[in-house]
Protein backbone atom coordinates (compact mmCIF):
# COMPACT_ATOMS: atom_id res chain seq x y z
CA UNK A 1 0.00 0.00 0.00
CA UNK A 2 3.18 2.61 0.66
CA UNK A 3 4.28 2.12 -3.05
CA UNK A 4 1.16 2.98 -4.44
CA UNK A 5 0.13 6.15 -2.17
CA UNK A 6 2.63 8.39 -4.29
CA UNK A 7 0.78 7.64 -7.46
CA UNK A 8 -2.46 7.47 -5.58
CA UNK A 9 -1.56 11.07 -4.67
CA UNK A 10 -0.24 12.32 -8.19
CA UNK A 11 -3.56 10.71 -9.76
CA UNK A 12 -5.73 12.74 -7.77
CA UNK A 13 -3.62 15.73 -8.32
CA UNK A 14 -4.24 15.41 -12.27
CA UNK A 15 -7.95 14.66 -11.72
CA UNK A 16 -8.21 18.21 -9.72
CA UNK A 17 -6.30 20.03 -12.51
CA UNK A 18 -8.56 18.64 -15.45
CA UNK A 19 -10.53 20.78 -17.20
CA UNK A 20 -14.36 20.48 -16.88
CA UNK A 21 -17.73 22.32 -16.74
CA UNK A 22 -18.26 24.02 -13.95
CA UNK A 23 -21.84 22.65 -11.91
CA UNK A 24 -22.80 25.58 -10.12
CA UNK A 25 -25.68 26.81 -12.81
CA UNK A 26 -25.84 30.63 -13.67
CA UNK A 27 -28.44 32.79 -14.80
CA UNK A 28 -26.41 32.33 -18.20
CA UNK A 29 -27.84 28.52 -17.74
CA UNK A 30 -31.57 29.49 -17.09
CA UNK A 31 -31.55 31.94 -20.22
CA UNK A 32 -30.28 28.78 -22.51
CA UNK A 33 -32.53 26.23 -20.54
CA UNK A 34 -35.87 28.50 -20.44
CA UNK A 35 -36.58 27.52 -24.32
CA UNK A 36 -37.47 24.15 -22.78
CA UNK A 37 -38.94 25.07 -19.65
CA UNK A 38 -39.79 28.40 -19.91
CA UNK A 39 -40.62 28.56 -16.00
CA UNK A 40 -37.10 27.57 -15.19
CA UNK A 41 -35.20 29.92 -12.35
CA UNK A 42 -31.89 30.05 -10.84
CA UNK A 43 -33.28 28.87 -8.16
CA UNK A 44 -34.81 25.59 -9.10
CA UNK A 45 -31.70 24.93 -10.71
CA UNK A 46 -29.06 25.44 -7.54
CA UNK A 47 -32.11 22.85 -6.03
CA UNK A 48 -30.93 20.48 -8.97
CA UNK A 49 -27.13 20.98 -8.22
CA UNK A 50 -27.40 20.05 -4.81
CA UNK A 51 -30.27 17.67 -5.07
CA UNK A 52 -27.95 15.51 -7.97
CA UNK A 53 -25.14 15.69 -5.97
CA UNK A 54 -26.72 14.18 -2.62
CA UNK A 55 -29.20 11.99 -3.72
CA UNK A 56 -26.95 10.69 -6.70
CA UNK A 57 -23.75 10.97 -5.60
CA UNK A 58 -24.62 8.55 -2.62
CA UNK A 59 -25.17 5.78 -5.12
CA UNK A 60 -22.67 6.30 -7.52
CA UNK A 61 -20.00 8.50 -9.22
CA UNK A 62 -22.32 11.03 -10.56
CA UNK A 63 -22.13 11.68 -14.32
CA UNK A 64 -20.57 15.17 -15.02
CA UNK A 65 -23.64 17.17 -17.31
CA UNK A 66 -21.68 17.32 -19.74
CA UNK A 67 -21.05 13.96 -20.74
CA UNK A 68 -24.63 13.22 -22.24
CA UNK A 69 -26.47 15.50 -24.98
CA UNK A 70 -29.10 17.62 -23.41
CA UNK A 71 -32.02 15.52 -24.65
CA UNK A 72 -30.33 12.59 -23.08
CA UNK A 73 -30.78 13.71 -19.61
CA UNK A 74 -34.91 13.57 -19.04
CA UNK A 75 -35.31 10.05 -19.70
CA UNK A 76 -32.26 8.90 -17.49
CA UNK A 77 -34.04 11.53 -14.52
CA UNK A 78 -36.74 9.25 -15.38
CA UNK A 79 -35.35 5.77 -14.57
CA UNK A 80 -33.56 7.21 -11.91
CA UNK A 81 -36.53 9.15 -10.10
CA UNK A 82 -37.87 6.47 -7.68
CA UNK A 83 -34.21 4.87 -7.01
CA UNK A 84 -33.36 7.81 -5.58
CA UNK A 85 -36.58 8.89 -4.04
CA UNK A 86 -37.22 12.27 -5.48
CA UNK A 87 -40.83 13.48 -5.46
CA UNK A 88 -41.96 15.06 -8.95
CA UNK A 89 -40.60 18.60 -7.86
CA UNK A 90 -37.29 17.25 -6.86
CA UNK A 91 -37.17 15.57 -10.07
CA UNK A 92 -37.86 18.42 -11.93
CA UNK A 93 -35.39 20.65 -10.40
CA UNK A 94 -32.67 18.04 -10.89
CA UNK A 95 -34.16 17.49 -14.78
CA UNK A 96 -33.63 21.05 -15.51
CA UNK A 97 -30.22 21.37 -13.72
CA UNK A 98 -28.60 18.78 -16.10
CA UNK A 99 -30.16 19.96 -19.22
CA UNK A 100 -28.99 23.52 -18.64
CA UNK A 101 -25.34 22.73 -17.31
CA UNK A 102 -25.49 20.15 -20.61
CA UNK A 103 -26.64 23.26 -22.70
CA UNK A 104 -23.66 24.99 -21.84
CA UNK A 105 -20.89 22.02 -22.19
CA UNK A 106 -22.14 21.41 -25.71
CA UNK A 107 -22.30 25.17 -26.35
CA UNK A 108 -19.99 26.23 -28.83
CA UNK A 109 -17.29 28.59 -27.43
CA UNK A 110 -17.39 32.21 -27.96
CA UNK A 111 -14.69 34.07 -29.14
CA UNK A 112 -14.58 35.77 -25.84
CA UNK A 113 -14.07 32.52 -23.82
CA UNK A 114 -11.70 30.56 -26.69
CA UNK A 115 -11.34 26.52 -25.32
CA UNK A 116 -8.08 26.41 -23.38
CA UNK A 117 -4.68 25.93 -26.03
CA UNK A 118 -6.63 27.23 -28.75
CA UNK A 119 -4.94 30.01 -30.50
CA UNK A 120 -7.47 30.81 -33.40
CA UNK A 121 -6.85 29.92 -37.37
CA UNK A 122 -3.59 31.14 -38.17
CA UNK A 123 -2.80 34.63 -39.24
CA UNK A 124 -1.44 35.52 -42.36
CA UNK A 125 0.18 38.88 -43.33
CA UNK A 126 1.63 39.81 -46.85
CA UNK A 127 5.05 41.96 -46.76
CA UNK A 128 6.19 43.77 -49.20
CA UNK A 129 9.69 43.53 -50.83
Amino acid sequence: MSRSLPLLALLLALAACAPGVSLVPTEGDVAGVRPAYPDATLAQLEEGHRLYRARCGSCHRPHSPGELAPDAWPDIVADMAERAALSPDQSRAVTRFLVAVSIRAHAPPTPEDPPLGALGPPQLSRTDR
